[in-house]
């Protein structure tokens, strides 16, 4: 199952010690919080915070929201799971303290990794789906743990570890309970991963879902050429997939449409190695892919939309092998929230039950805005 570490905001803290230039972070923190703070990371010259219903950061050079740049002093974090990367203008060796601080301002939420680098060198890698806070970097960093809880995800849809007898006809049951189905070519396990036995191209194996628009990830623990990530497969002729490329090292979107295989689009700059976590998030005809958490393209494509079944392949190479094979359902939309003084406290109301008068009757709002100063600016 996909695992994430929760936080409880009153007692649980996480802190760490290394040199570093760079934090991403894979979380879906408590906006709301317990008040109207919360601590998402503090380093001592740097931190990242919400102050009433702003998102503030100071010390670092820059916090980028699933890859896009944001501005401090606005509401950009929500309770939805994302990917945060902060990043500093020069290596610091210092304490880092997620969802709490040196001073205990605990937040309450939900971790599923933590990455650490110094310039392009991955120095610990903490990642909650493991059930532990052992590094999987291979360079046994510490993080530290008091309390938190590792919990099964709810959004998960499939989930499978391979942990089962070795077999060189056929992949079993997930772990879920989806069984799956060699659309072509022979699948098999061993020694708990997927692989090929037989030396059939374009060999592909799915699951059947409930669900077209989802996340689909499986860690390409031998990572050769054509190792494939399927998703939205229809058939044997018609699916698209994310492959592992040589000459140049890279992962590309693939169509295959009708038989014929099609290059869509080639993932700038991930390049690809062993034990790689390739995920892609399917929204409509928005396809984001990222490798390792991180976000590395945003694609448009609308082919095989309705299509419910994912899986893993391989082009041509077949000593590949898979782990960790998962479909995750798409977080749902945000609630959002607006505090108000009923005379005696400030009391929460979600913004879809707040209307104003129009002059002839009342009518929803959609935001709500505020006087800077200088312009007017959305807070909720």
């Amino acid at each position: 199952m996909s695992k994430y570490l929760q936080m409880n905001g009153t007692s649980d803290t996480i802190v760490t010690y290394l040199t570093f230039t760079e934090i991403v972070m894979d979380i879906a923190p408590d906006k709301l919080g317990s008040g109207d703070f919360a601590n998402y990371v503090n380093i001592g010259s740097a931190s990242f915070s919400k102050l009433y219903t702003n998102d503030t950061f100071s010390g670092f050079s820059a916090v980028y929201k699933d890859g896009v740049a944001q501005t401090s002093g606005t509401s950009f974090v929500t309770q939805n799971r994302a990917i945060y990367r902060l990043t500093l203008s020069a290596p610091v060796t210092t304490n880092a303290f997620i969802f709490n601080s040196s001073f205990n301002d605990l937040t309450k939420g939900k971790i599923y990794d933590l990455k650490f680098y110094n310039g392009s060198t991955l120095v610990a890698w903490f990642n909650m789906n493991t059930g532990t806070v052992t590094d999987q970097s291979g360079n046994g960093k510490t993080l530290t743990l008091n309390g938190g809880t590792f919990l099964i995800d709810a959004t998960t849809v499939v989930s499978d570890s391979f942990t089962r007898a070795n077999s060189t006809t056929s992949l079993g049951t997930a772990d879920t309970g989806q069984i799956w189905t060699a659309n072509n070519g022979t699948w098999g396990l061993i020694s708990n991963q997927a692989y090929t036995p037989g030396s059939v191209t374009e060999a592909v194996a799915t699951v059947t879902t409930s669900k077209s628009d989802c996340a689909v990830s499986v860690k390409m623990t031998v990572n050769v050429l054509r190792s494939r990530l399927v998703f939205r497969f229809q058939d044997a002729s018609n699916y698209l997939f994310i492959q592992s490329y040589r000459s140049p090292n890279e992962y590309r979107i693939y169509k295959m449409e009708g038989g014929t295989i099609t290059n869509l689009i080639a993932v700038p700059t991930a390049i690809p190695t062993n034990n790689d976590i390739v995920k892609v998030e399917c929204s409509g005809s928005t396809i984001k892919v990222y490798v390792n958490g991180t976000l590395y393209l945003t694609h448009t494509s609308s082919l095989f939309q309705t299509a419910n079944k994912h899986g893993i392949g391989v082009g041509q190479d077949f000593t590949a092998r898979f782990d960790d094979f998962l479909v995750d359902d798409l977080a749902p939309p945000q609630t959002k929230f607006v505090k108000y003084w009923n005379g005696s406290s400030f009391v929460s109301v979600p913004l879809a039950n707040i209307k104003h008068y129009n002059g002839t009757s009342f009518v929803g709002v959609t935001a709500v805005k505020r006087w800077n100063g200088t312009a007017w600016e959305t807070i909720v």
